[in-house]
C-alpha cells in the first residue's frame, strides 16, 4: 500500500495502477502546512487535507486518524466527516 501526502501524488499512483493507498498524518500536514505532526493543526485542517486528496483519486483509501479527535462527547465529528468523504465519492 502506497502512502500519499497530496492530491497529485494520489493521482500518480492511480495512473500507475495501484489498487489502494494510505494517507498519513505527518505526510499530509508536513506537505500542506510545513509543520510536524505534533498537534499543531486541528481536525479541520487535517480533514481539509484528506478531503482534497480523496477528491483527486477514486481509489479506496486508508486514513491515519490517530490524533484523538474523538472523545466521549465529540465522537460524532470525525464520524460525520468520514461519512461525508465517503458520500462525496459515491
Amino acid at each position: 500500500m502506497s502512502r500519499r501526502h497530496d492530491a497529485l501524488s494520489a493521482r500518480i499512483i492511480q495512473k500507475l495502477g495501484f489498487e489502494t493507498y494510505f494517507i498519513g498524518g505527518f505526510p499530509a500536514v508536513g506537505a500542506r502546512y510545513g509543520v510536524p505532526d505534533v498537534g499543531l493543526k486541528g481536525f479541520g485542517e487535517i480533514a481539509a487535507c484528506v478531503r482534497d486528496i480523496m477528491a483527486a483519486c477514486d481509489l479506496p483509501v486508508f486514513v491515519d486518524g490517530d490524533d484523538g479527535y474523538a472523545t466521549s462527547r465529540t465522537w460524532c465529528t470525525p464520524c460525520r466527516a468520514t461519512s461525508a468523504w465517503a458520500s462525496a465519492r459515491s
